[in-house]
């Protein structure tokens, strides 16, 4: 189902199974995005800062938020 994440200051990281399948909205205030999925989009928006994308063919929305931090996601 959908899920939302939010840090005030600090960087978030995800680690889910390759065939996980959402519809990323990640945003970070001062930090990068990394998404490690095969045929994932680096950026969204032509920002570092900011990124939606279906993943896996998208699914439910995964929302991700930071205001100073990194946004990792890895699939393992």
């Amino acid at each position: 189902g959908p899920a939302n994440l939010a840090s005030g200051s600090g960087g978030i990281k995800l680690q889910l199974t390759p065939d996980a399948h959402f519809n990323l909205e990640a945003s970070t205030g001062s930090g990068d995005i990394h998404v490690n999925f095969p045929g994932a989009p680096q950026q969204g928006d032509n920002s570092r800062h900011h990124l939606t994308a279906p993943i896996n063919g998208g699914g439910p929305p995964l929302e991700i938020r930071t205001g100073s931090g990194d946004v990792q996601i890895d699939s393992h």
